[in-house]
């Protein structure tokens, strides 16, 4: 993600339950990849293919992001990355975001991942924007404390903070993986309780050119995929309910 063009990402997200029951499914999804500290360089050239903050077939919405107020969330996490002395590193750097377009006017991101990188393009901190099916959020900042790059092999734990799902309390810890520098990408996220490792998630793509042409072929080979997202949550915690 070194240019200032968005990506469109073909994948999976995955989720594997190890207690009580084990449970686990997989269903394929895109994603986007947009650099965000270049969005006005992009964001008129998709026409109706891809709108920011208006109507359109796939569209990106700053109200769906950082302070829910429609102001621009740009703000909002550079505001997080200063409070947490991370200000100096990331200035001038490229912030990318990961997320689930609007899809005809819907959307509902699990999470939402905010890429920020420092002057020499070297990633140093990640906000992982969490939601849940209640209207809840929180947002998660994952770095090295001294502020170094961040490296497909480093791990971040993070305190359960905020509900997520009924089948489990707020309480454990959270593990944070991210394979980036490859041509398939992912994000793991391995949720740990007091008794050890019970939840595995990822979500992985393959990035390819943004184009008109992709955004097109996106929507003709999944057109309901965010309406899918809040459906298939639904479907398997009926399906893990029964077990």
């Amino acid at each position: 993600m070194s240019n200032a063009a968005p990506l469109l990402a073909f994948g999976q997200v995955m989720h594997r339950r190890l207690a009580p029951q084990g449970h686990r499914f997989a269903y394929q999804v895109f994603y986007a990849l947009l650099p965000m500290h270049r969005l006005d360089d992009w964001a008129e050239g998709y026409g109706r293919a891809f709108a920011v903050n208006r109507a359109g077939l796939l569209s990106l919405r700053f109200a769906d992001y950082g302070r829910r107020d429609g102001s621009d969330p740009r703000i909002w996490v550079r505001e997080l990355l200063a409070a947490h002395g991370l200000a100096a590193a990331t200035a001038g750097g490229a912030l990318w975001l990961q997320t689930f377009p609007r899809m005809v006017g819907y959307v509902f991101n699990p999470v939402s991942f905010w890429f920020c990188h420092d002057r020499a393009g070297l990633l140093v901190a990640v906000l992982a924007e969490v939601n849940n099916t209640f209207g809840g959020r929180h947002a998660y900042l994952l770095h090295h404390p001294d502020g170094a790059p961040i490296c497909d092999a480093d791990e971040f734990g993070a305190d359960k903070v905020f509900h997520v799902s009924p089948f489990n309390r707020v309480e454990g810890s959270y593990r944070f993986r991210f394979q980036l520098g490859r041509s398939v990408q992912a994000v793991h996220i391995d949720y740990d309780d007091a008794e050890g490792e019970l939840l595995a998630t990822a979500i992985s793509g393959r990035p390819r050119a943004w184009t008109t042409r992709a955004l097109a072929a996106a929507l003709a080979r999944m057109p309901f995929l965010t309406l899918g997202v809040i459906a298939r949550i639904h479907w398997q915690a009926l399906r893990l309910w029964w077990k």
